[in-house]
């Protein structure tokens, strides 16, 4: 089976438009990760340091005037948009065209595997006098890696209570006072004594 390209129209409830290439000369497909420069502490995980960039895949089809049968995939319209087949190759290329210029999202299904969330970066076409009514395209896609997102509810904080302070005012130093209010004479009469005897020894 060649390359196919499955893309939603835009409307509800319409099937998706499928653009399956008649032939594929060439797939090409890369995957890389890019590993951190920077020193990384011993046990890390690795993920921690190596960040998978977006897959890119680049192809080159025939769509053929006159082709082969070629069987559409579930769910979708027929093998190229258009309903006149003598204009195949050129109803492909309009197609690819609408794909690129409305920015869509596709569903590729190549020789090594489907990939969904793809994006038709570059479109080549090429005509010579060999190639008759043929689109001889070559195409080049790349991965758009979609993240999500989560909310979390972070809990109220809680205040701590200031219902046991008391408010002492303003404290005046004086001398200590008893539990009736009178002043104390404790002290006073302990540094009197002190000094008696230190008076009696000179």
């Amino acid at each position: 089976m060649g390359v196919a390209l499955i893309a939603p129209t835009g409307l509800a409830g319409e099937p998706l438009r499928l653009l399956q290439f008649d032939a594929t000369i060439t797939e090409a497909f890369s995957r890389t990760s890019q590993l951190t420069q920077f020193p990384a502490e011993d046990g890390s995980p690795l993920s921690d340091h190596a960040n998978l960039k977006p897959l890119s895949f680049t192809m080159r089809g025939w769509v053929s005037d006159h082709p082969i049968l070629v069987l559409p995939l579930e769910n979708a319209r027929a093998s190229v948009p258009g309903g006149n087949p003598r204009r195949r190759a050129l109803d492909a290329f309009d197609e690819l065209n609408r794909i690129m210029d409305n920015k869509i999202l596709l569903e590729l299904v190549t020789g090594f595997g489907k990939f969904v969330n793809i994006h038709l970066e570059s479109i080549r076409a090429n005509k010579d006098k060999t190639s008759g009514r043929i689109l001889d395209a070559t195409l080049t896609f790349k991965e758009l890696i979609v993240a999500s997102t989560e909310t979390v509810t972070l809990p109220t904080p809680v205040q701590a209570s200031r219902s046991g302070k008391t408010d002492l005012g303003r404290q005046v130093a004086g001398p200590p006072t008893s539990p009736d209010g009178t002043e104390s004479t404790a002290v006073a009469d302990s540094l009197l004594s002190k000094l008696a005897g230190l008076a009696g020894l000179l």
